[in-house]
């Protein structure tokens, strides 16, 4: 948007002026061959000579006219039309289209400028999406301001009782709920690397397992020699949220023990990270329904897909947005699922060995 006050020259003047002036140019070609040629004709008042130049002259002007008219129909008056559009675009109004029907003297060139009007409709409306979830996130951010340490005081009193008293799984717990805070809370940074992301994932899972009586276990799994790829970069909470939809819509409602496995590749400057679960799976026009609706960013589509039973994939379509909104349309997660054998949700990012947000701030030490 353009700060109050600044108006961009009109980029369509220069345009505009030269249309106007060949314009000029024909009917002063039209009228001042005319002229000529009749005055030749007063010279000559012999029948023969004197009839073939006015003749001449009459047909001339008219072709010279016709050529005004044609162009000022076919060429003058779009480049008009198309000259105040622009003119619109400069002052920020980027609402009105041309009409289709306007191209029929210069072909295409209403499509082409409307399509350009939409790219940048697009972008500006990515851009304002955006900004619009940073400052959700840093409204957040301030609500949930609570000082972080009185909940690890607590948590670490709880957790000595338990080990006095003779407890270490719900010892185990309450380290692996205090390590989750200090990532979720005290932890300033947007991007982290893969190593805390996946130890973030295990402390999750531990208290899960404490939760379902180790009914589930997790794999991770790295390429072979991918143990370089834990230094990669990645944005925070981009893979927790995806193992607890696979335990929440796929081993919850399964009969018996079942498995988590997170899968680390890399595929030339691309980073693609499946976690899949063993678990129920998801019906074919579900699934259909639920891929659609990531393909198009469409809250309230997930939202009459998952209803209230699967509130939480919502997860699937924030850490979707918010991968495509840093890195671009050509990352993000795809969902793959066969119903009774499991489901697989794909992330692909960009390798990154530093950190795009600079140096890693340290956490909190108040």
């Amino acid at each position: 948007m353009r700060p109050a006050g600044k108006r961009a020259p009109p980029a369509s003047g220069a345009l505009h002026s030269g249309s106007r002036l060949v314009l000029a140019l024909l009917l002063l070609l039209a009228l001042g061959s005319g002229a000529l040629l009749t005055a030749l004709a007063l010279w000559e008042p012999v029948t023969g000579t004197g009839s073939f130049l006015r003749a001449a002259g009459a047909v001339l002007c008219a072709v010279y006219i016709a050529a005004c008219f044609l162009y000022l129909f076919a060429v003058h008056l779009p480049l008009c039309r198309l000259s105040r559009a622009m003119a619109q675009v400069v002052d920020g109004t980027y609402d009105d289209l041309l009409r289709e029907a306007d191209g029929r003297e210069l072909p295409g060139m209403p499509r082409q400028f409307n399509a350009f009007l939409t790219a940048i409709r697009q972008i500006l409306h990515r851009e304002y999406s955006n900004q619009l979830l940073k400052k959700k996130a840093e409204l957040n951010a301030l609500q949930s301001q609570i000082n972080p340490h009185f909940l690890y005081n607590t948590i670490d009193s709880i957790r000595g009782q338990a080990l006095l008293e003779g407890s270490p799984a719900i010892a185990g717990t309450a380290k692996a709920l205090a390590s989750i805070f200090r990532y979720c809370i005290d932890n300033p940074n947007n991007m982290v690397t893969l190593r805390e992301e996946l130890r973030h994932v295990s402390n999750y899972f531990a208290i899960q397992q404490y939760r379902f009586h180790d009914r589930f276990a997790l794999q991770i799994d790295l390429e072979e020699g991918g143990g370089d790829l834990l230094a990669c970069y990645v944005p925070k909470l981009s893979i927790q949220p995806l193992v607890e939809n696979a335990i929440g819509h796929g081993l919850e409602a399964k009969m018996g023990k079942g498995t988590v496995r997170i899968q680390v590749q890399a595929f030339q400057s691309r980073l693609v990270i499946v976690v899949e679960d063993d678990g129920v799976g998801i019906r074919e026009q579900t699934l259909g329904q639920i891929q659609e609706a990531l393909r198009l960013g469409d809250r309230s589509r997930m939202g009459a897909v998952t209803g209230k039973a699967g509130g939480n994939r919502f997860a699937l379509l924030n850490v979707h947005e918010r991968i495509r909104i840093a890195f671009g349309d050509g990352y993000g997660l795809r969902l793959y699922s066969t119903y009774g054998v499991g489901t697989q949700c794909q992330v692909s990012l960009p390798i990154l060995w530093e950190n795009p947000q600079g140096p890693a701030a340290p956490p909190d030490a108040r």
